[in-house]
């Protein structure tokens, strides 16, 4: 068997015996739960330390120039990636949820380069909306030349 034709087979396999397997996997966890809660905080810290070195080169908020960087534990001086693309960006959700779900990889770095976040402070962050933005920043100006 292939890897396709096997990839096919448990594709099948798993959609014919959805119930069992979902509740034999309930029980599962419910037999070992604090290990699974243990192994998943491990899967979690060992993507988002993948993606580590991808981070080195963006160190300050592009719009104040903070220092921020990936992964740092601290909200205030952690990066806030910003969804300049008014949302319509393969990732819809939460960029640092998706990079805690993804293995750093070709691929991944790929799809998170497409989205073309911002690399912000969580000040500016909070500051700028995601959609309108650029009637939002006109209205800014405008009050400010006032």
């Amino acid at each position: 068997m292939t890897g396709g034709e096997k990839k096919a087979y448990m594709k099948k396999y798993h959609l014919e015996h959805k119930e069992i397997i979902n509740k034999r996997n309930a029980q599962y966890y419910k037999d070992n739960t604090e290990k699974c809660k243990s192994d998943s905080k491990r899967r979690i810290k060992e993507r988002k330390e993948s993606w580590n070195s991808f981070f080195n080169d963006y160190t300050t908020c592009q719009i104040c120039g903070t220092s921020v960087s990936y992964n740092s534990g601290n909200a205030i001086t952690s990066i806030h990636f910003d969804h300049r693309n008014n949302g319509d960006a393969i990732i819809k959700g939460c960029p640092s949820h998706w990079l805690a779900s993804n293995n750093r990889t070709p691929e991944s770095e790929k799809v998170f380069k497409s989205c073309n976040f911002g690399i912000l402070c969580l000040n500016c962050n909070r500051i700028l909306p995601t959609i309108n933005r650029r009637e939002y920043v006109k209205n800014l100006l405008n009050y400010i030349n006032k």
